[in-house]
């Protein structure tokens, strides 16, 4: 019941709480919540981009808070995730978590967790770390977007066989339009050698935050584009060739005296801030930003030359998009 007991020092709105543990009578009081399994909700259809990466982010967001009490799950599995119906994603069973540095529950040589999630290090049964639930969350990453998981076989043997020697196939070669940066982060989770790895899941945040922030733009470019889009992309390339050359030739000439733009930083916090909107009057800031730590977005406002913002929202959903009406 140790790791029980430590994961009930856990409190976290992405961890399913424990809020008792009996020792004696070997039962755990935990949290009532009402949703489904990720399992579940793959089964249905693979999720879309703009569906896994916040799911990742708040299971990660959940798991950094376990690493810092020294808690390795061990057992990171589309099972082991609930989704609320609120939008929130709760890391659920702590069963097979241990204590990192302490001493281990099972004989060195045996191999505990789920086929198919397992890190090699883990299957091979030799003692794990943080970067064995990296691995396996990179899997859940995996099997969201695709519906499948990226290591399979026959039998246990089979999977394990995969998981030591073969490499999944990119995700941007089983569905189009995904970005190429996808594709370099779940590699990294999946890297044979722990060290090869994101070392640190706060690591595989800053990561997730940046492919939120570039999806829509840096995509892989679909398997077929019809002829009426590429031509539809020509003649647009001409007017805006068109337009520029329009505006050089009729725009009047610069002043020796202008003064070149001054640009100052407006935002400082370490998570992602995008999606900006300024006021019509020019003195306020608003943006959409996961700078509380919870692993959602919500949207902040402060004064523009003033580093204190004001969290508008604060709801479990991702709030984004920000805007001003005209009135300010």
């Amino acid at each position: 019941m140790r790791e029980a007991q430590a994961a009930a020092s856990l409190i976290h709105p992405n961890i399913c709480t424990v809020f008792e543990v009996d020792v004696e009578h070997g039962f755990l009081a935990m949290e009532l919540v009402e949703g489904a399994s990720l399992r579940e909700r793959i089964q249905e259809r693979p999720l879309k981009l703009e569906e896994a990466l916040p799911i990742t982010g708040k299971v990660a967001a959940g798991l950094q808070a376990a690493h810092e009490k020294g808690i390795v799950h061990r057992d990171i599995k589309a099972g082991n995730i609930l989704l609320t119906h609120a939008g929130q994603a709760k890391l659920m069973d702590f069963g097979l978590a241990l204590m990192a540095g302490r001493s281990r529950l099972t004989k060195p040589a045996t191999a505990m967790g789920t086929p198919g999630y397992m890190a090699p290090e883990q299957a091979r049964g030799e003692t794990v770390d943080r970067r064995a639930d990296i691995w396996s969350l990179g899997v859940v990453m995996y099997e969201m977007v695709s519906g499948r998981l990226p290591f399979k076989g026959d039998s246990e043997a089979a999977v394990v066989h995969s998981i030591l020697h073969d490499e999944p196939e990119p995700l941007t070669a089983l569905r189009a339009g995904l970005p190429l940066e996808l594709d370099r982060i779940v590699a990294k989770c999946l890297a044979k050698d722990p060290g090869e790895r994101y070392q640190h899941i706060e690591d595989l945040l800053v990561a997730l935050r940046r492919v939120r922030a570039v999806s829509g733009t840096q995509a892989a470019r679909p398997a077929r584009w019809s002829m009426r889009l590429k031509t539809a992309a020509v003649y647009g390339a001409v007017a805006a060739v068109a337009a520029a050359a329009t505006w050089v030739l009729s725009r009047p000439p610069k002043l020796k005296d202008e003064t070149p733009p001054v640009l100052t930083r407006l935002t400082s916090d370490p998570g992602l801030t995008f999606q900006p909107a300024v006021s019509p009057g020019g003195e306020l800031l608003a943006c959409a930003s996961d700078r509380s730590g919870r692993g959602d977005l919500d949207i902040w406002v402060q004064r523009i030359g003033d580093r204190q913002a004001v969290r508008l929202t604060d709801d479990e959903a991702d709030d984004s998009e920000p805007a001003f009406s005209p009135d300010g």
